[in-house]
């Protein structure tokens, strides 16, 4: 994960990025297994191969920014109370942020905060002393929802007075702050089983050339069966497949934005890579894979369930699944319209993608959809929807007071479903 220091806006709730110093920091470095792929920056292969943490100062330029959220810290000391939970709301609700209290009752000597906020790097956000406790303020957007841990005498661990907690997809565990005025998806609440009209996840494997047998799974959408004669279903192909189905909750989001009629029915096939880091990363083999394999084998298979053509077709993935997805459309035009991206990592290899984008002409017949979380930085995702605008292209931009995580990305995905496949 990585995100920049952030400055909020007087009144608006937006932020702006003060430093891009480790802007080839992998955002989801923490999948990276084993082997060093030739295109992984350095910084990612040292911490995450050799073990060696980032050397990052309270006052290097990567947490310049944090202490800009740091509210209150000359003010009278609270009282904490050990038989409750925390944060806590305090002080006034201002118009785009609000004061949060941090409260720690342990053994520990010295108590830090990092998250999100932080790029879940240290940045000397220190707790406080009182007598027996220790106290930390911090002010966060109001709309916000904030994933972090407290460093105490150097142990990473979540924080004990806080009972919210999420998998963080990594094997452990992230503490929770949902600020007043977070509200997560409706679209993505679970659904009756009756429901689904008793409609399951089908597999279809696929026997690539380059990449060996993978399985894909396809879903149906219960409307469509319930419909009679129906029309045929274009399709929607996901990056990391199985995280969408089990962290997005795209089959819930797709079942309810069908129910609600904001979407007509449309066809999921969800594709999974073996060795993420080489696979996905803007990689020629990969997209042909998806174009040439995937595509193909899917509408063989269903060939009285799919239309067919271009504009029936669309990608989306989350991170390097997002980029490897617009790359995958750039690539095979005459196979995609559709494509989108949630916190796509645009800033892989020199910005390459970004740069192919800038390419275009503006008459290749792309609808974008594009989205990104404050906490993880926008600029790159603000300059990309820009530069796509004013080449005439249809884009879709959404921002989150979120970080970078399958919940922003679950809270999102009703909006690329809706403008993807309109």
């Amino acid at each position: 994960q990585f995100s920049p220091n952030l400055e909020f806006g007087e009144g608006t709730g937006s932020a702006t990025p003060l430093a891009w110093s480790m802007a080839q920091f992998i955002r989801l470095a923490v999948n990276l297994e084993e082997g060093k792929n030739l295109d992984t920056p350095d910084v990612v292969y040292e911490r995450y191969v050799l073990g060696k943490k980032p050397e990052v100062s309270s006052n290097s330029r990567e947490c310049a920014g944090i202490q800009r959220l740091l509210a209150g810290g000359s003010g009278a000391a609270p009282k904490l109370k050990r038989n409750e939970n925390y944060p806590q709301l305090r002080g006034r609700k201002g118009r785009s942020t609000t004061s949060m209290l941090f409260a720690y009752f342990g053994e520990g000597k010295e108590v830090e905060l990092v998250g999100d906020f932080t790029g879940w790097k240290p940045c000397n956000i220190k707790f406080k002393e009182l007598e027996k406790s220790k106290f930390l303020r911090i002010s966060f957007p109001n709309n916000g929802r904030i994933e972090y841990k407290l460093i105490v005498d150097g142990e990473w661990i979540t924080d004990p007075l806080n009972p919210n907690k999420i998998d963080n997809g990594v094997g452990g565990e992230n503490s929770v702050l949902e600020m007043p005025d977070y509200k997560p998806s409706e679209w993505a609440k679970e659904l009756e089983k009756s429901s689904l009209f008793d409609r399951e996840v089908s597999e279809l494997e696929i026997d690539s050339k380059k990449f060996g047998k993978r399985t894909v799974k396809i879903y149906i959408p219960s409307e469509y069966f319930k419909r009679g004669i129906a029309p045929k279903l274009p399709v929607l192909y996901l990056q990391d497949g199985t995280d969408y189905i089990n962290r997005g909750k795209a089959i819930n989001v797709l079942e309810r934005l069908v129910t609600a009629k904001k979407v007509e029915p449309f066809m999921l096939v969800f594709i999974d890579p073996k060795d993420r880091m080489k696979e996905y990363w803007a990689n020629d083999d990969w997209a042909e894979f998806v174009a040439k394999e995937v595509v193909p084998t899917v509408e063989e298979k269903y060939f009285t369930t799919v239309k067919t053509g271009r504009e029936n077709r669309a990608l989306l993935g989350a991170s390097l699944g997002g980029i490897t997805s617009i790359w995958t459309a750039l690539k095979y035009p005459e196979t995609f319209a559709n494509v989108g991206g949630q916190s796509s990592s645009f800033w892989v290899d020199d910005e390459r993608v970004v740069k192919e984008l800038a390419k275009l002409k503006g008459d290749e017949k792309f609808n974008f959809y594009i989205d990104d979380g404050i906490f993880e930085g926008v600029e790159d995702s603000r300059k990309v929807t820009k530069m796509l605008r004013e080449k005439g292209f249809q884009v879709t931009y959404v921002e989150g007071a979120t970080g970078h995580n399958w919940t922003s990305w679950r809270d999102r995905l009703a909006d690329a479903f809706i403008d993807l496949m309109k």
